[in-house]
């Protein structure tokens, strides 16, 4: 590695970057709402994803779709899944991490709600979910990186990352519980409607995500005043200059009051 100019200090191009002090690591970020609000999100997404991967096939063969087409319309939804990643990348490029995260689970959300009218084996909506279905189920590769690094930063993305996965061991249970209402009820409605109020909620819980990395303190005003609140915030305190650090404004010289005098010193001074 060449110094510039002899210095002795690497060219900028070289540098490795480093991660902000502001970065938390992955034990702060297990005590954020953040962390478990993404948590819930991708349960909810695993629990979906095996349920389809085992039972959307079979659903169509249920409402007189025959197997070869059946299966078709699955290839297609994961043939669909290997260019969502490449396209979402360009998307996620264009647009900010909280926002390509709530793109990416709304569309989710809508695809379980065409999955209801799978079973009147109606074609426009059997294309439809497997347009949505496919479009996003593979982007959550692409989303979830970019949230952690919203949320928490990049110092320690890959051990939230890490852990965050473990929510996959939850997937199986969807495809159980699918599987399930199938055999008491001989349908698969109930089970999809359960899943599309899952979609649902969670996508609507993803809108409370927030930069865990900003100090959440009282505004100015409220520092200025001194409540109960900014006494609970010393970070804030500490942070804010006070009048006579601010730039251009000269510390101010206090006025000595004068001596207070007894009523017959006043007569001797009158004297």
């Amino acid at each position: 590695m060449r110094d510039r100019a002899g210095s002795g200090v690497p060219d900028e191009d070289e540098a490795e970057p480093v991660a902000s002090e502001r970065d938390l690591d992955a034990r702060t970020a297990l005590r954020t709402r953040s962390f478990w609000i993404i948590a819930i999100g991708l349960a909810g997404f695993w629990a979906y994803l095996f349920a389809m991967l085992q039972h959307f096939p079979l659903a169509l063969v249920d409402a007189g779709v025959p197997r070869e087409l059946a299966t078709a319309h699955w290839a297609n939804a994961v043939f669909m899944g290997m260019f969502s990643k490449i396209a979402f990348g360009w998307i996620a490029d264009h647009l900010p991490a909280k926002t390509s995260l709530l793109l990416d689970y709304g569309l989710l959300a809508i695809s379980s709600l065409l999955l209801l009218g799978v079973s009147t084996r109606g074609d426009a909506t059997i294309e439809g979910f497997v347009l949505t279905f496919g479009f996003s189920y593979a982007a959550r590769d692409v989303v979830t990186p970019l949230i952690i690094a919203y949320c928490f930063g990049s110092r320690d993305l890959a051990q939230i990352y890490g852990v965050l996965m473990l929510t996959i061991l939850i997937g199986p249970l969807g495809g159980t519980f699918a599987g399930w209402v199938h055999d008491q009820t001989g349908s698969y409605q109930v089970a999809f409607e359960t899943l599309a109020a899952t979609n649902a909620a969670t996508f609507a819980l993803l809108f409370a995500v927030r930069d865990e990395r900003r100090p959440r303190c009282a505004r100015p005003r409220a520092l200025a005043s001194g409540s109960r609140r900014t006494r609970r915030c010393p970070r804030a305190l500490r942070a804010s200059p006070r009048p006579r650090d601010l730039p251009g404004r000269e510390p101010r010289r206090g006025r000595r009051r004068p001596p207070v005098r007894s009523s017959s010193c006043r007569r001797r001074a009158a004297a």
